[in-house]
């Protein structure tokens, strides 16, 4: 029953013997267990490399630069500007396509006796033509389209002639006069296309078959006063821009001395043709 005590106290009396303390070697083996505590500093070596890892992964300034490469905001804004520039070329045309037709060169024609003209191009709308002849027998000019049909021109005289006179024509295209005369001719053709024309009132004197400057007339009433100092056919014709006729204020034969008030539809740029064989004055107020 006193065995196991017994060597205990024998294991005792041994260590005693051999110099060694109980209670250091129970440290150095507690030290001893401590020791896997340095494996987690082992470890904390691959974390710190997988930290510099990501660094290297994220790599900002590298993606930055990529980034900046692959949108080129500068690039891309000149693409715009270079896909935008035939829309402000293109927007003078549209606007072109609405403003007012440019005024043609004049066309000038000339001749002797009975003769068809050389053909020449001739836009739609207003034209005025100055005429003139030395002859002394029957005048008259005819104007003659591609398709053979004849334009109205206020031109059958007998004699001398020299006078401007005031043509719409209605389509674009190629047409030639047809001359009866017994002398020399000339025709001097202009298309003017007006965008601005100064406001009424307008007093013009003149002798023979003459156009007035061009004027701007309100919408509504205006007056025209008017008086000829001739023997014959004495006619005021009132036409917008366009060569469309709006009135006649005035058709007599002989001298003539009145006035009449026309209404204006449209406020617009007008211009009157006055055909007389003598002295003249017109007032419009």
């Amino acid at each position: 029953m006193y065995v196991r005590p017994a060597l205990s106290l024998v294991a005792i009396s041994v260590f005693a013997l051999l110099g060694c303390d109980i209670d250091s070697t129970t440290a150095k083996t507690k030290a001893s267990d401590t020791r896997p505590a340095a494996q987690p500093k082992a470890t904390i070596a691959p974390a710190a490399t997988a930290e510099v890892a990501k660094t290297n992964d994220a790599a900002p300034k590298t993606v930055a630069i990529a980034k900046t490469d692959d949108t080129r905001p500068t690039t891309v804004a000149i693409a715009k500007a270079n896909d935008s520039a035939p829309t402000k070329t293109n927007e003078p045309t549209a606007k072109d396509n609405k403003d007012e037709q440019a005024a043609a060169p004049p066309i000038q024609l000339s001749g002797k006796g009975d003769q068809a003209s050389s053909k020449f191009q001739m836009q739609a709308g207003l034209s005025t033509w100055k005429i003139t002849h030395d002859g002394r027998s029957n005048f008259k000019v005819s104007l003659l389209g591609s398709d053979g049909r004849e334009v109205d021109m206020p031109v059958n005289e007998i004699g001398r002639y020299s006078g401007t006179q005031v043509v719409r024509v209605a389509k674009a295209g190629e047409y030639l006069l047809n001359v009866n005369a017994d002398g020399k001719w000339s025709a001097t053709i202009e298309q003017p296309r007006p965008s601005t024309a100064p406001a009424k009132p307008l007093s013009v004197t003149g002798k023979g078959p003459t156009v007035t400057p061009f004027v701007t007339l309100p919408k509504g009433l205006c007056v025209f006063k008017m008086t000829h100092r001739g023997d014959g056919v004495f006619r005021v014709k009132l036409y917008n821009s366009e060569g469309r006729r709006i009135e006649d204020p005035a058709a007599q034969l002989g001298a003539y001395d009145g006035s009449k008030a026309i209404t204006i539809e449209e406020e617009g740029i007008y211009v009157i043709a006055v055909y007389a064989n003598g002295d003249w004055t017109l007032n419009i107020e």
